[in-house]
């Protein structure tokens, strides 16, 4: 495999992320400020000459994403295999309330999230399967060398842990705020190092 680079951006606040709601795969938009989080690295990564990016088919990731490909010059591709992981039936519920009504269910997920899944949703495992595939394709292709992700938490935290070969039992270790980059690069020996991690505005890479 050639040397690669993987910049991830998470998308911005949404309109109701104030509010502690598990939002999973729901379609919720950007609010106005989220949008300008999300573009906010446009000047620096024009100088980094990516050739492709991905999103998820999810309007607050789809969005920033066709935009950076239009400033960029490049392809834009979503999948679904690109969305935050799934919430099930709690997608769009109030975490305190799931506290309050479904605690022992709540807590029990959230001490082994990589095998227990959200209420008819997934778990870490089935999150990172999908990703991983889907970023792989990618990442083998001689076709792409520079590739940015606009995408979701969960999914950058997954991607960290699974290239840099850290168990997924870690997955709340890791933060990634709103609007943040973080940098993975691929060696041509196999080898993969974190470049950069949950840089926020006026940083640079």
């Amino acid at each position: 495999m050639s040397e690669k680079i993987l910049y991830m951006i998470r998308h911005g606040h949404l309109v109701n992320s104030n509010e502690g709601i598990l939002n999973g795969q729901s379609d919720t938009p950007l609010s106005k400020e989220g949008f300008k989080e999300t573009i906010m690295w446009k000047k620096i990564l024009k100088n980094e000459q990516i050739d492709l990016v991905l999103s998820s088919d999810l309007k607050r990731t789809f969005l920033p994403a066709s935009k950076y490909s239009r400033i960029f010059k490049c392809p834009h591709m979503s999948f679904k295999e690109l969305r935050e992981i799934s919430a099930g039936r709690w997608e769009l519920k109030k975490v305190s309330e799931l506290i309050e009504k479904e605690k022992e269910e709540f807590f029990k997920r959230t001490q082994n999230p990589v095998k227990v899944p959200f209420p008819e949703g997934e778990n870490l495992l089935q999150l990172q399967k999908r990703v991983k595939r889907c970023i792989d394709s990618f990442l083998k292709s001689n076709n792409f060398r520079k590739i940015l992700y606009v995408g979701h938490g969960g999914v950058i935290r997954v991607l960290i842990l699974t290239y840099l070969g850290i168990p997924l039992k870690n997955f709340f270790k890791i933060e990634i705020d709103h609007g943040s980059l973080t940098v993975l690069r691929f060696f041509y020996d196999g080898n993969v190092t974190l470049k950069a991690h949950n840089l926020t505005t006026g940083m640079r890479i």
